[in-house]
C-alpha cells in the first residue's frame, strides 16, 4: 500500500470524514509550495513574451507585463511571476543558434540547470535549433515540451489559399503530424 492510501486511511479512522477531507485538502494543495521555475524559449516573433503574458492573464500594456513588440525584445533572461502561485516563475530567454547566443555557449549562457522545466516555442514549423534543444534537455533529462503558435494564422490562409476544399480538422491533424 502507498504511503498516501495509508495517510488517508489513518485520518479517517482518527478523525473521521471531515479529517479525512482536511488532509486530502492539504495533499491536494501541497505542490503550490513547492518553487517551479519554467524556462521559454523561441526565437524572435514567435510569441514567447505574448504567451507568458496570457498564462499571467495579462496584454502588453498592463503593468508588470512582459514586453511585446514587432521587433526582438529579450535580450536576456527576465523573470516573472504567475499571479495566482508566486512559486510559478515562467522565464523568458533569448533564443540559441544566434550570433548574440551561439549554440556552443548557448546553455552554459542561460544556465540551463536553473529550470525545472521548458516550453520550446515555435511559430510555424519545428527548426533544426528547436531539435538540438529538446535532444539537449532530453540528455540532460530535463522536462520540456513543443508548443507551436500562431496555428490560428495556418487555419485563416489555409482557409483564404483553399475556399472551396478548407478542411480545419484535417489542417490541425497534418499539422500535429509534422510536429
Amino acid at each position: 500500500m502507498c504511503q498516501f492510501t495509508a495517510e488517508v486511511k489513518d485520518a479517517l479512522k482518527s478523525e473521521g470524514m471531515e479529517g479525512c477531507r482536511r488532509d486530502l485538502k492539504s495533499k491536494r494543495d501541497e505542490w503550490k509550495d513547492v518553487p517551479l521555475n519554467v524556462a521559454v524559449i523561441g526565437v524572435s516573433g514567435v510569441g514567447v513574451s505574448s504567451f507568458i503574458n496570457a498564462i499571467r492573464g495579462l496584454t502588453a500594456d498592463d503593468e508588470g507585463a512582459a514586453p511585446v513588440g514587432v521587433r526582438e525584445t529579450t535580450n536576456e533572461a527576465r523573470s516573472y511571476q504567475h499571479p495566482d502561485n508566486p512559486k510559478l516563475t515562467f522565464w523568458d530567454l533569448s533564443t540559441g543558434g544566434t550570433n548574440l547566443f551561439p549554440r556552443h555557449s548557448y546553455l552554459s549562457k542561460i544556465e540551463v540547470d536553473r529550470y525545472d522545466f521548458f516550453l520550446l516555442i515555435t511559430g510555424t514549423r519545428f527548426t533544426e535549433d528547436d531539435t538540438w534543444l529538446g535532444r539537449e534537455f532530453r540528455q540532460r533529462n530535463k522536462k520540456f515540451f513543443f508548443v507551436r503558435t500562431k496555428i490560428g494564422l495556418d487555419i485563416s490562409n489555409n482557409q483564404r489559399s483553399h475556399p472551396r476544399t478548407h478542411n480545419e480538422e484535417a489542417l490541425l491533424e497534418k499539422i500535429r503530424q509534422s510536429a
